[in-house]
């Protein structure tokens, strides 16, 4: 982490499809990564569901995940989740 960075802004172009039942990357710490930069250890990623569609995700490390819900709804950990609703999970 750094103090005194100038704000940036960016903007990334996608295929809906790209992110149809899988994540997609759009941000990361990483240039390399082709996506939006962050002066953070975080990526955000977006995915499309279809009814039923099961996704999981593997952490690099013992990490938190922040999970949050733009349409529809979700079961995640066990925990039922819809329309704008979100979750934190810890140390996985």
């Amino acid at each position: 982490n750094q103090n005194g960075l100038k704000p940036a802004y960016e903007d990334i172009r996608y295929n809906v499809d790209e992110k149809k039942n899988k994540l997609l990357l759009v941000a990361s710490n990483n240039h390399g990564d082709g996506v939006i930069f962050l002066n953070q250890d975080a990526k955000i990623y977006l995915a499309d569901l279809d009814t039923n569609e099961i996704l999981s995700y593997k952490t690099e490390k013992s990490r938190g995940i922040y999970i949050h819900v733009t349409n529809g709804s979700v079961e995640v950990a066990e925990t039922k989740l819809s329309s704008g609703d979100a979750i934190k999970l810890s140390d996985v």
